[in-house]
């Protein structure tokens, strides 16, 4: 029989990086050598290969561990349950999946960073450090609630999180220390952010309703709607969004679809129209019927249509921040997976979730839920990228 303990770890250091995560955790259980090895990796933050998303899920409300949560590795086609650090997972929503780390919003609509395999979790600053945010307190000081001064609207503390926060993204992996987090907010779809070490969100002043935001070659770029998208330089003092392709009058305002910015793995940056329609008002469905495709001519200010391939990739889309990647079977290329975002998934408790997969060549949509994932769940399922 094979001594394993005898693997030189320099080896193990070549190999373990190429692997998936659930097979790197299984290999330090192999012996203490082996267990030395991946620590050693976790600490080295070396560039892990291509990972495969997993679909994050709330465990079942019989389970034991309320504070645990599942998630399905499409490429193992098996499902994890990871117990997670409080507050409860069923009791937050999220709002964000970025760089490894899911971002999450508590009972007190209070934002943090949470990285499911570490177990590491980073507090946001404050919502009461947003200028239009203040709090409501009872006689004896305690917080009770939030005013949103913008519309005049009061909100319950747990209320805030479900109609402020729309989207959350990272323009790079926490663990390093030198990140910024965007928010896209309400009211009117505004854009905040803080750096690593910030104590309050910074507000960008503009017109513009923002839709997607990401991080590419440096800069924030935003979608807005009408198919405009505009680029913001968050280093200068200004922060004046400048307009990259101009809105298209023609192009409807339609409340059931929704875009998404997504940077290829040679650079090139993707524009997707997502199409839904209301299937049933009884049954609290929507129903994703289409996908449309542009590449983003950032030089001549247009958007070009991408009639039948993308490329051997896959897209992942939803609440998280874009992905696009070239991974071997079972994940098929040319087609976009795709998780519920729509804001009443937040808000209504029955809602049935739109998941599933759309191949942009023949146009169909398959499923992709595990069969223990429920249909309905709160918080609604989220692309997560897992890394050390």
């Amino acid at each position: 029989m094979a001594d394993w303990s005898n693997v030189p770890k320099d080896l193990l250091l070549k190999i373990f990086p190429m692997s998936e995560i659930p097979d790197i955790l299984r290999s330090a259980a192999v012996c203490v050598s082996w267990s030395d090895a991946v620590r050693e990796l976790r600490c080295s933050r070396l560039q892990l290969g291509n990972q495969s998303p997993w679909l994050m899920f709330s465990a079942d409300e019989g389970e034991d561990n309320p504070s645990a949560a599942r998630f399905y590795s499409l490429s193992e086609q098996k499902t994890y349950t990871i117990p997670l650090p409080e507050p409860s997972i069923r009791e937050r929503l999220c709002v964000g999946s970025s760089h490894g780390w899911l971002i999450t919003a508590d009972q007190t609509s209070e934002l943090h960073l949470l990285n499911p395999i570490t177990v590491a979790q980073i507090n946001l600053p404050s919502v009461l450090t947003y200028d239009h945010i203040e709090p409501v307190r009872d006689e004896r000081g305690r917080l009770t609630g939030y005013i949103e001064h913008t519309l005049e609207v009061d909100y319950k503390l747990d209320e805030l999180r479900l109609h402020m926060y729309f989207k959350v993204i990272l323009s790079s992996d926490p663990s390093r220390g030198d990140y910024t987090v965007v928010v896209i907010h309400n009211p009117y779809r505004r854009i905040s952010f803080v750096r690593a070490g910030d104590s309050k969100w910074t507000t960008l002043t503009s017109n513009y309703r923002y839709v997607d935001a990401v991080f590419h070659r440096g800069q924030l770029y935003a979608s807005a709607g009408q198919k405009c998208l505009v680029v913001l330089d968050l280093a200068s003092p200004h922060r004046k969004p400048r307009v990259v392709v101009p809105a298209d009058d023609q192009v409807p305002r339609l409340i059931l679809a929704a875009t998404y910015l997504v940077e290829t793995p040679w650079g090139d940056l993707l524009y997707v129209w997502r199409c839904r329609i209301l299937i049933s008002h009884v049954g609290k469905v929507i129903h994703t019927h289409n996908f449309v495709v542009y590449k983003v001519d950032v030089e001549g200010g247009r958007l070009v249509p991408v009639e039948r391939s993308f490329g051997d990739i896959a897209l992942f889309l939803g609440c998280n921040n874009s992905l696009s990647l070239a991974l071997p079977e079972p994940i098929r290329t040319n087609c976009i997976y795709f998780t519920d975002d729509f804001i009443l998934s937040r808000t209504v408790a029955d809602w049935r979730h739109d998941i599933g997969v759309f191949n942009y060549e023949d146009r169909s949509i398959s499923g992709i839920l595990p069969s223990e994932a429920p249909l309905i769940s709160w918080p609604p399922p989220i692309w997560f990228m897992p890394k050390f």
